[in-house]
């Protein structure tokens, strides 16, 4: 499990070792024999292929925010893309003489201005001359071949030069971010992100386009719109583009999570109405009634729970048993059975057959030790039997028990398993639970029936899983527990971080600095389960849990709007990042089209700053440093 960054080292940009081109490497080699020295010499050619054309890959991004399709108030936020690849925004340039520059920028559109995305190949490219939108002529690189498809935008140059980064805007929009741990060393990959300078428009859909400016700015000048005018139409590289809407102040990151439905805290039903004593001992525990077809072919209802509880079940299934019937319970107050252990030995057994090498591999491996602890035992008749078998027993292969590992994680289980009624886990809610061990050891048992048939077989599968229980329960002596998150906010921002905490930590609430405590609970899993449902587990009592993101994929903006509007303004922070109490107004290009000044953005926050900082440079690293706008910590407790 990779690190939590405890800093983020913003960095101006990462050029790559090479830029995008040709390359000719001369080898010379002298020989001299005695006779006369004599040269020998090699020419090889190769290419250095940074992305040109082609849309990017979504393993080339690592996030767009706002996030595609997400419905919220981004009404502050310029819309920024983070990169895999550090060097990508630098492995081309917009113009020959300052290599320094990014070649793409982030175009922001509002409704009425939304170009239109055209498929087409590169040799349909080559020809964009004969058409009424304006592209330079250019050459072909190693590796391009005609019928490589792109997409293509068409914008008029009335408001192209509107939106579009000036050349001294260009440096700053794009900045490096390398997580750091507590002692300053590097943890995880370096990140590249990019900025647009323009704000979304309350109320509407917006779209952004990540555009190629390769070699479209002339030296030591701006944009080279080649010769057009008014609304003639300039043609750009799309190399990805998303949507957004910007509506809903309610659906930000902090304001979703605390509107969460948290009533019940746990897993259960809500009680019946009239009041049903009988029914309400089973729903408190986390049962559900379902309909149960029995063996003979009756039917009735049953009550179900899965291994998600409300409360602590302690306990270990102490002896193997033959069969799943073995586990069903009845309770003779209502007529009414449990199936819940029964259904969790029946699961571990299918899903143990369904993975066909994890069952041969077991039932080779329990015949095996069957027969040597059956010589054992004919060689030392009077020893116990526990112990021989525990001397004697080979070593339990690793992907065995990996395999009964992920098990006690509930990794690979049935979402109708662990959650039984969708009332348990509503819409944008959120369930503290504890992991039913007992439950888990019936799951695991019906994993390691495979190979069992007779009465002999349960005994000597009994004394097999006590001797390996510490490498098939390897928190068998812990209490486990975990939240169930379903909530919009898990596909909307991929970034997600959840800590746990054995203490109660006041109330819920949200902040953007909670000191975190000493010593959080160790996370043993955490998992989308599908696209807007997670579950973490951890090693002790979870009482309170923090919800937050990764401090590199902290969002850009400018300070909320308020009820009279007429300005843009933004706190600043100090060199460290900390906060303080200067606050500018935004220069605007166009306050009504919320473009953003950059070029005089940056000169007025280093005038503003001066006094803090004896640094004469100002980049784009400070620059991103500023423009972050802290995510809140939302954080829930076990009532």
């Amino acid at each position: 499990m990779t690190e939590t960054a405890s800093t983020v080292e913003f960095i101006q940009f990462h050029q790559p070792p090479l830029d995008s081109g040709v390359y000719e490497i001369t080898i010379e080699q002298e020989v001299d024999t005695g006779e006369g020295a004599e040269t020998f010499s090699q020419q090889l050619k190769f290419a250095v292929a940074g992305h040109r054309y082609t849309p990017l890959a979504n393993s080339d991004l690592y996030i767009l925010f706002p996030p595609p399709g997400s419905l919220g108030d981004q009404s502050n936020v310029l819309p920024h893309v983070t990169f895999n690849r550090s060097t990508l925004p630098w492995e081309r340039s917009v113009a020959d003489d300052d290599l320094d520059l990014p070649w793409v920028a982030l175009l922001v559109f509002r409704e009425s201005e939304v170009p239109t995305p055209q498929p087409l190949t590169l040799e349909t490219l080559k020809n964009t001359g004969g058409y009424s939108a304006k592209f330079p002529a250019w050459s072909e690189e190693p590796g391009e071949q005609a019928l490589d498809e792109l997409s293509v935008i068409d914008i008029p140059k009335s408001l192209l030069e509107q939106i579009l980064p000036l050349r001294a805007e260009l440096p700053y929009l794009g900045h490096v971010r390398q997580p750091k741990d507590k002692d300053g060393n590097p943890i995880d990959r370096e990140l590249a992100t990019f900025i647009a300078n323009r704000l979304p428009k309350p109320g509407e859909t917006t779209t952004v386009h990540l555009v190629s400016l390769e070699n479209r700015y002339s030296p030591g000048g701006e944009f080279d719109y080649q010769g057009a005018t008014g609304d003639d139409l300039i043609r750009l590289i799309s190399l990805k583009s998303w949507s957004f809407a910007c509506t809903a102040p309610d659906k930000t990151f902090t304001e979703t999570l605390l509107h969460l439905n948290c009533t019940p805290n746990s897993l259960r039903l809500p009680a019946l109405e009239p009041a049903n004593a009988a029914a309400e001992e089973y729903l408190s525990m986390g049962y559900v009634p379902l309909n149960h077809g029995l063996r003979q072919g009756e039917k009735t209802v049953s009550w179900y729970h899965g291994p998600l509880s409300p409360g602590q079940n302690p306990g270990q299934l102490d002896h193997s048993v033959e069969a799943a019937d073995a586990l069903v319970r009845y309770d003779s107050r209502n007529g009414l059975f449990d199936s819940s252990y029964a259904a969790a030995w029946q699961l571990g057994r299918l899903l143990t057959l369904k993975n066909q090498n994890i069952a041969v591999q077991l039932y080779n491996w329990k015949r095996a030790n069957s027969h040597a602890l059956k010589e054992l035992q004919n060689k030392v008749l009077h020893l116990p039997l526990e112990n021989p078998f525990a001397q004697s027993s080979s070593s339990i292969p690793d992907a065995i028990a990996d395999w009964f590992q992920d098990l006690e994680l509930l990794k690979g289980i049935p979402f109708n398993y662990l959650v039984p009624d969708e009332r348990l886990l509503p819409l944008e809610s959120i369930r503290f639970f504890w992991v039913d061990s007992y439950w888990v050891d019936c799951l695991q048992d019906g994993a390691f029936s495979i190979g069992r048939v007779i009465k002999t077989d349960t005994a000597t599968d009994t004394r097999m899983r006590r001797a390996s229980r510490r490498r098939l329960r390897g928190n068998a002596d812990e209490m486990m527990t975990g939240i169930l998150l379903r909530s919009e906010v898990i596909s909307g921002w991929p970034g997600l971080l959840v800590d746990g905490y054995g203490t109660n930590i006041g109330r819920t609430r949200s902040s953007r600095s909670f000191v975190p405590e000493d010593n959080p609970l160790p996370l043993l899993r955490m998992e989308k389960l599908s696209e807007n449902v997670l579950i973490c587990l951890f090693a002790g009592e979870a009482k309170t849990v923090d919800i937050h993101l990764k401090p590199e994929t902290m969002q850009f903006g400018v300070d909320p709007y308020t009820i009279d509007d007429t300005k843009f303004t933004k706190g600043l922070r100090d060199p460290m990042g900390n906060e303080t109490k200067i606050v500018i107004d935004v220069p605007c290009r166009n306050f009504e089209q919320g473009i953003i000044d950059i070029a005089q953005f940056t000169t007025e926050i280093k005038g503003a700053l001066s006094t803090r900082s004896a640094a004469s440079e100002f980049t784009s690293a400070q620059f991103g440093l500023e423009m972050i706008e802290g995510v809140q910590k939302v954080r829930f407790n076990q009532e």
